[in-house]
């Protein structure tokens, strides 16, 4: 872990750290302490609801200009978070069995569907057998994983840089 920034707030007393973890390292640390895995999810899980809210209210008040637009570039946006996930799990062969069953479930959760995760998977450079298999059968000379851009940036928070 690395304390990424810091901020003290005035007048307000505390203080804001920003850590950054390796994604692994962090999954090996909230397996060895429940209480803190729970604290982080209960975290998240609050984090999300507020933003949800958020976007929620936003479209409400008409604050959004372009609500079709609007849907559009959040379901581009979705569509590179689950390719950043994707190629996260692709970048650990060896864990490959217990993360095909949670990616299976993470699809479900967020109805992605077999032409979203073909296309996913073609942009981390991998065939649907071979993540069946759980191998890469060839390597191909386009083989980078997950194209550059801004749209990308995603994969910097998961750390699959």
């Amino acid at each position: 872990c690395t304390i990424a920034a810091t901020q003290h707030q005035r007048g307000q007393g505390g203080k804001l750290r920003v850590l950054r973890w390796d994604r692994t390292k962090l999954m090996e640390f909230l397996k060895s302490d429940s209480h803190l895995r729970r604290a982080l999810k209960a975290a998240l899980s609050w984090d999300i609801v507020r933003k949800l809210k958020g976007q929620r209210r936003m479209l409400i008040t008409g604050q959004v200009n372009d609500p079709v637009l609007w849907t559009e570039k959040r379901n581009v946006q979705n569509d590179n978070r689950y390719a950043a996930v994707v190629q996260n799990i692709l970048s650990h062969p060896h864990h490959m069995e217990l993360r095909r069953d949670e990616l299976r479930r993470y699809r479900n959760i967020h109805h992605i569907d077999d032409e979203h995760h073909l296309w996913a998977l073609n942009r981390c450079g991998w065939t649907l057998e071979e993540f069946e298999r759980g191998q890469r059968l060839r390597r191909r000379d386009s083989d980078r994983g997950i194209e550059s851009g801004d749209e990308w940036k995603i994969s910097n928070i998961f750390g699959t840089n």
